[in-house]
C-alpha cells in the first residue's frame, strides 16, 4: 500500500512538472506557460526559431521583421515580430478584426485593457489624450474615435518588457495596438 501510495505521489509530481513546462490552451489561443515575453517566443530568440514557433499563418516577412495573422485575447491580429542583428526585440498585436462601427473598437480595446491588467497588474501609465476634454471621458471615447480626437494609451512594465496598449483614430482609420518591446 505504501508504495503504491509513493508512486501515486511520484506520478503527480510529474504530471505537475510537466504541465509547468508545456504549453496550454486558454479559449482559441495557445499561450506559453511561464518565460515567454510575447506568444511562444523569447526575446533575442533568432528569427527562425520564432517563425518555427508562431501558431498564426505566415502573411510577410522581410529581414527585420516577420508578420503572421492569428488570433490574441480571441481577436483577429496581425501579428509582427521586429529583429535588430537577428534577435527578436519587439512585437506588436494590431487588431485586424472586420469592425464597422468605432463602439466594436472600444469594446476590443476595454476586453485586452481587463485582460492585460488582470495578467500584469496596474497600469503604471494611462494616458488620456484629446483636444475636446469630453472626449477625455470614457463615456464619450466613441465619439471622440468618430471625430479623430482621441488616443488612449496604458503602459505596463514586467522584469524584463514595457508593455503599451494604444488605442487611437486617423486618417479615417480607428487601431488598436498591444506593443511588446525587450526592457
Amino acid at each position: 500500500m505504501k508504495r503504491i501510495l509513493i508512486a501515486l505521489i511520484i506520478v503527480v509530481i510529474s504530471v505537475i512538472v510537466a504541465a509547468e513546462e508545456k504549453e496550454y490552451q486558454v479559449g482559441d489561443n495557445l499561450v506559453c506557460a511561464s518565460g515567454c515575453d510575447f506568444r511562444l517566443s523569447r526575446w533575442d530568440d533568432v528569427r527562425q526559431k520564432v517563425i518555427d514557433s508562431e501558431i498564426g499563418f505566415l502573411a510577410e516577412s522581410d529581414e527585420a521583421s516577420v508578420y503572421f495573422t492569428g488570433m490574441a485575447f480571441d481577436l483577429t491580429m496581425l501579428v509582427m515580430y521586429h529583429f535588430e542583428e537577428g534577435s527578436f526585440y519587439q512585437g506588436d498585436l494590431i487588431v485586424v478584426e472586420e469592425f464597422t462601427e468605432p463602439q466594436q473598437y472600444v469594446e476590443a480595446y476595454r476586453k485586452i485593457l481587463r485582460e492585460m491588467t488582470q495578467k500584469y497588474g496596474d497600469p503604471i501609465v494611462s494616458d488620456i489624450l484629446a483636444e475636446d476634454e469630453t472626449h477625455m471621458l470614457e463615456e464619450n471615447w466613441v465619439e471622440g474615435l468618430r471625430l479623430q480626437d482621441l488616443v488612449v494609451t496604458h503602459y505596463w512594465e514586467t522584469e524584463r518588457s514595457v508593455i503599451g496598449l494604444t488605442m487611437a483614430s486617423d486618417d479615417g482609420a480607428i487601431y488598436v495596438i498591444t506593443e511588446f518591446a525587450k526592457q
